[in-house]
């Protein structure tokens, strides 16, 4: 699990062996953030209480990432403890890989994914299963994009 944490926004990215026992599908998401909210708490020494607006995308390759976005509601009171929360679970999509130089990557996970070309930028899908090492490896040629990939892939010019 990696945490990043920028004023009133921490993102959390986790991988998919991490989430095994995690399901985003059931009635049950508010008890595992709670979950993740202790874990944060015990490991990170992040504080979370209040109002936030959360937003879950998954990928099947890669596992979760989850924005955590504090509101500063000036009319509400919370106790330390407390905790209130929006929920937006995202249609589960490929996560893209934003790729610094595309003919960098190694010729065999090349052949594992498909290469678009957007606006002088190259951005990578994953379309046969990975090891967790080959994303690994994936993640140092990339950045991770995962919030608007319908709207790249959309305009976007299939190259490999």
């Amino acid at each position: 699990m990696k945490v990043i944490q920028n004023g009133n926004q921490i993102i959390v990215y986790q991988n998919k062996y991490a989430l095994e026992t995690v399901d985003f599908d059931n009635n049950e998401l508010e008890e595992q953030l709670r979950t993740l909210f202790l874990k944060l708490r015990q490991d990170y020494e992040i504080q979370i209480k209040g109002y936030y607006n959360i937003d879950v995308y998954t990928d099947d390759a890669y596992g979760s990432i989850i924005e955590l976005n504090k509101e500063e509601i000036e009319y509400f009171d919370y106790f330390d403890n407390e905790i209130d929360m929006r929920i937006i679970l995202h249609d589960p999509k490929s996560f893209l890989y934003c790729l610094s130089d595309p003919f960098s990557i190694p010729s065999k996970l090349r052949n594992k994914l498909n290469i678009y070309w957007k606006e002088n930028k190259a951005y990578a899908e994953i379309k046969k299963p990975m090891y967790n090492l080959e994303i690994g490896q994936l993640l140092e040629f990339s950045d991770l994009e995962y919030a608007n990939n319908e709207i790249i892939l959309k305009h976007a010019k299939q190259v490999y």
